[in-house]
């Protein structure tokens, strides 16, 4: 951070401060020597000359003591920090650790900074209310929020898991405020705060599950009569290695899910239930489930040799193999079909592995699955099969490459499908994907002028979604009726000028094949549709073209003017 200008800004600082500051007048004749050794020493760091400040204010006056202060500086921050935290007398540490505990409240304002030299700042204004506001707790925020991530840089100091697990085992509420201030787990915040032992295998804590499960276990058995009753409600409490509650339903998934393989070792040695099924409240249901989907194979692996059910089904996604597939991890995949995973089995609502493998669009997934023995044509899931997610999806190489391994494109043996339309043909031309539309053209040489339930045709579906390209293409193909008709008698030319798409309908009329003047069954015209739907744009080129304005149809002639 170093340079001239962020010198002599330090600089400036340090001059103002040494005029201002009643305490640093004493030095007053060395101002000079002051600031050069602070600004030379700072590397562009304020807060490490704010810090050097209070050192000078504590040092007594006296030249040689304030020669080796200067000579003496600390080199960096931290160490800066250190030596603040050394000067803190050995009958305050105590003192420090918990200043603002309102049982331990310091009485005189002094003696906060007597206490912790240093790190506090007071700023006394008699104007200001002293009623707290939420705005204005910052500072207990950004604790709640940040602790864990200061407490992993601590490499596992004991002091820090001490006072981790103090904060675990609060019966003074401390645990619940940290939650309701900052819940790493779910900020709606709207059910029951889960057991402390569940976020302590959330975060990783190591130490801290080894001490909630080891101090339940001892009150466990040192009690007797009427305290074993109540050791017993306090260990489901705080320590029930089973207990349900959280977005990841349990520890034990908590800790699958986030990847915390130590925690997952610990727990299933104290006695969780390794294929215990949580509430549908998170996206998970099991543990195998959630480590899949998260792609931490050491920690499936470890749950497949201890015993987890590979084909367990629970909620919407299925088993494992589903979010495994969904998700691409290849290696998780082969190592739970080694184990005996179902490749055909079908979740709830999203199918099979191959169609979750479709949905993601995850090829090298989908020929594994293949060569597995997964049925490319198996129906089920909100998608229908495999082909018609990767279309719905917009995925054009998951399609292509499911056309070339023989999927249904017709849908012969498609339930979803009412007439020789394919689905995913329709799919795809509603979503304008040409390169889809493409490979179903030119893979399975299926037929492009087919109808659906309404009697649309995909020329018809393009025309009034106006995908010109689209258009553009079926026109190209040869094989496409240019004025085939719905069942209300609709040409696709028709639907383009209604639902307003001026592109399309000069494409149809530059090709010079299209019956301009052509009538629904109630009797309508290409140019009725244009008008009585406000394109008044459309209504004047197809007018230019050679449209005929109608004599009189129920007296709307009125509505047409040249």
């Amino acid at each position: 951070m170093k340079n001239e200008s962020i010198d002599r800004d330090i600089a400036s600082f340090v001059s103002e401060h040494l005029r201002n500051n009643r305490r640093l007048r004493k030095w007053e004749e060395h101002h000079a020597r002051i600031e050069r050794a602070l600004t030379t020493r700072a590397h562009g760091v304020f807060r490490w000359v704010d810090c050097q400040f209070k050192a000078l204010a504590s040092c007594p006056q006296s030249e040689d003591l304030l020669e080796q202060l200067l000579d003496s500086l600390p080199q960096t921050l931290d160490e800066t920090y250190e030596r603040m935290l050394g000067n803190i007398p050995l009958t305050s540490k105590d003192y420090a650790q918990r200043m603002f505990n309102p049982k331990r409240k310091l009485k005189d304002i002094d003696a906060y900074q007597q206490v912790c030299p240093g790190f506090t700042e007071l700023d006394i204004d008699p104007g200001t209310s002293a009623l707290p506001r939420q705005d204005e707790f910052e500072l207990a925020e950004y604790a709640a929020r940040y602790w864990p991530a200061h407490f992993e840089d601590c490499n596992h100091d004991p002091l820090a898991n001490n006072q981790v697990l103090r904060l675990f085992k609060s019966k003074q509420g401390f645990f619940e405020n940290w939650v309701t201030i900052w819940n790493v787990d779910d900020k709606a915040q709207n059910r029951e705060i889960p057991a402390p032992l569940y976020y302590a295998s959330f975060l990783g804590l190591h130490s801290t599950v080894s001490g909630l499960l080891d101090d339940a276990n001892r009150s466990a058995i040192s009690s007797s009569g009427e305290n074993r009753i109540t050791a017993h409600l306090m260990q489901e409490k705080n320590a029930d290695v089973n207990a349900q509650g959280g977005m990841y339903g349990n520890a034990l998934q908590a800790a699958s899910a986030l990847g915390h393989e130590h925690i997952v070792k610990l727990l299933l040695q104290k006695g969780a239930n390794i294929n215990a099924i949580a509430a549908e409240v998170g996206p998970y249901r099991t543990a195998l489930q959630a480590a899949s989907a998260e792609g931490h194979e050491t920690i499936v692996d470890l749950l497949l040799r201890e015993g987890a059910n590979v084909n367990a089904k629970a909620g919407s996604p299925g088993n494992a193999l589903w979010t495994a597939s969904y998700r691409g991890h290849e290696r998780i995949i082969k190592l739970l079909l080694e184990n005996g995973a179902d490749v055909n089995a079908q979740s709830e609502e999203y199918g099979n592995p191959l169609q979750a493998a479709s949905i993601g669009g995850h090829n090298k997934i989908i020929e594994l699955l293949l060569e597995k023995g997964a049925d490319i044509h198996a129906q089920g899931g909100v998608h229908g099969n495999a082909l018609q997610a990767a279309t719905y999806r917009r995925h054009d190489k998951t399609v292509e490459l499911l056309l070339e391994k023989g999927a249904d494109v017709k849908g012969e043996n498609n339930p979803w499908v009412t007439d020789s339309i394919s689905l995913s043909l329709s799919l795809a031309v509603m979503k304008g994907m040409e390169g889809v539309i493409r490979a179903f053209i030119d893979t399975s040489g299926m037929e492009i002028d087919s109808r659906d339930e309404n009697g649309e045709s995909p020329l018809s579906l393009a025309a009034k979604a106006g995908h010109k390209g689209v258009v553009k293409m079926f026109l190209g193909t040869g094989k496409v009726h240019v004025d085939s008709r719905d069942m209300n008698g609709r040409t696709p030319l028709s639907l383009a000028a209604e639902f307003g798409h001026m592109a399309v309908v000069t494409i149809f009329l530059n090709t010079g094949k299209v019956d301009v003047d052509a009538e629904c069954a109630c009797g309508l015209t290409v140019l009725q549709f244009a008008n009585f739907n406000g394109n008044s744009d459309i209504e004047e080129l197809l007018i230019a073209r050679g449209a005929l304005i109608p004599l009189d149809f129920y007296g709307l002639k009125g509505l047409f003017s040249e």
